[in-house]
């Protein structure tokens, strides 16, 4: 008869396999954004070996949760699933109960459409043809306890939810100011100025909260006659000031990066990267102009001193492809940077998020 292999783990101690178990379990965040034709799922492993016994779960779930992307629907509405399983299991008193929120130290939410029925505000978007399957009373206990949270600006709607059903469920169980953890907020594509005056008007106190406020845009350009992607990100954020009354720092994609001359495509940007600047906030102004003329002045400055010590393959963003880009004057080209990858793997100024 053919005994079954024996596991090398049979002769080890507890105390060396659980490691083990968690550096085999601890998510890969490499070439995960749209740098791939196919975004692989850098849970698979951790997931498996949850499944071994009720005390390798309990190991590898806080290494699995420390990291959390939703760049889907389905998979929000996964994660929302999930959430309420929780809950039933620690209502039940069921040994598969567990915390999630003491362990989720960053949630990157993508582009998710927005339910049939609701507007977050006057302008076109994606909406979910499905009913609701998004419960924000389960959610936001969760999103709100990660200090680190980046949002694609399509999905603030969620957020903004979040942050009204967080409010009204403290001020039922009798608590003056909410509990959230959140002190990082990263927004990544275009701006929506609807989340600007929607916030200063309704002075929602989630955003007094944010300490560090970080732009992305998953374009830039070699050009440093663009400045598009500044001046929108810096008009957007002389609206955006108001509603965050205690933020320290603003980080910004350069519009020029240093990259080498490029003769032809396709290139190898394997040592490419894209740089963040970061300024200190600037203090609250009741001129929109004032602040739009001290953020410009200060970047500039920051960006000058940043790019004279610069180097090509440092930086965080993770540039995956480059594009032609036909100029009337002159040729250019267009950066795709992953910034997700960036976010999960603590590049740069991501580190410590």
């Amino acid at each position: 008869m053919n005994r079954l292999a024996r596991s090398p783990f049979v002769d080890l101690p507890t105390e060396l396999v659980l490691p083990i178990l968690k550096l085999a379990a601890r998510p890969n965040f490499a070439l995960i954004g749209d740098g791939t034709l196919n975004r692989r799922d850098p849970y698979s492993s951790a997931r498996a070996l949850c499944l071994v016994s009720r005390d390798v779960r309990r190991t590898i779930l806080p290494v699995m949760l420390e990291t959390v992307f939703l760049w889907e629907c389905s998979q929000v509405i996964a994660f929302v699933d999930a959430l309420r399983m929780q809950a039933g299991y620690s209502e039940q008193g069921d040994h598969l109960a567990f915390a999630y929120a003491n362990h989720i130290c960053r949630i990157w939410v993508g582009s998710i459409c927005e339910p049939c029925g609701e507007s977050f505000c006057h302008l076109d978007r994606c909406r979910l043809s499905i009913g609701p399957g998004i419960d924000s009373e389960i959610l936001a206990p969760v999103l709100l306890a990660a200090p680190s949270l980046a949002f694609d600006c399509k999905s603030l709607y969620l957020l903004h939810d979040c942050t009204q059903v967080a409010s009204h469920l403290d001020i039922c169980q009798g608590r003056s100011e909410p509990r959230w953890r959140v002190n990082t907020l990263t927004l990544s594509g275009n701006i929506d100025p609807c989340l600007g005056i929607r916030s200063i008007n309704q002075r929602l106190p989630f955003f007094s909260s944010i300490s560090h406020l970080i732009f992305v845009s998953p374009m830039m350009t070699n050009d440093v006659r663009d400045d598009m992607n500044f001046s929108d990100t810096m008009r957007t954020m002389t609206y955006l000031r108001a509603a965050f009354t205690n933020l320290q720092t603003i980080s910004i994609p350069r519009p020029f990066v240093r990259f080498p001359v490029i003769v032809e495509l396709p290139v190898d940007v394997s040592e490419m990267r894209a740089h963040l600047v970061t300024l200190p906030a600037p203090p609250q102004a009741n001129q929109p102009e004032t602040l739009l003329s001290m953020l410009d002045q200060n970047y500039r400055a920051k960006t000058k001193e940043a790019y004279e010590n610069m180097e090509t393959c440092s930086g965080e963003g993770v540039v995956w492809k480059v594009g032609a880009r036909s100029r009337p004057t002159s040729g250019g080209y267009d950066f795709l940077v992953n910034w997700d990858e960036a976010w999960a793997c603590g590049y740069g100024q991501f580190n410590g998020n």
